[in-house]
């Protein structure tokens, strides 16, 4: 059984090896930057990290990550490009919808 510190690196550079980010990409507010950070939070939560893991691994506030985590079905549907990629991670990681 994987550490939460690997199933982060393991998501991490999944997302980064798929999207063309730039080295600020946790902090910036681009979109591509944005959809990336939803796609790591939603595969970590799928992972089975607690929000409060994934806050902890990615910096990023408690409400942000509740956000990404509730609102990711529906970002998805209007964000093509973020569909496409998150397919593509999760094929990289062995995600199955369950």
């Amino acid at each position: 059984m994987r550490t939460v510190d690997e199933i982060y690196q393991f998501v991490q550079i999944a997302v980064t090896d798929e999207i063309e980010l730039p080295e600020n990409w946790m902090n910036s507010r681009t979109e591509d930057c944005v959809d990336a950070r939803y796609i790591l939070v939603n595969f970590l939560s799928s992972n089975g990290l607690s929000r409060k893991q994934i806050e902890s691994k990615t910096g990023l506030p408690k409400t942000t990550v509740r956000q990404y985590i509730n609102t990711y079905s529906e970002r998805i549907k209007t964000r093509k490009m973020m569909a496409m990629w998150s397919a593509k991670i999760g094929q990289k990681i062995g995600y199955k919808k369950q």
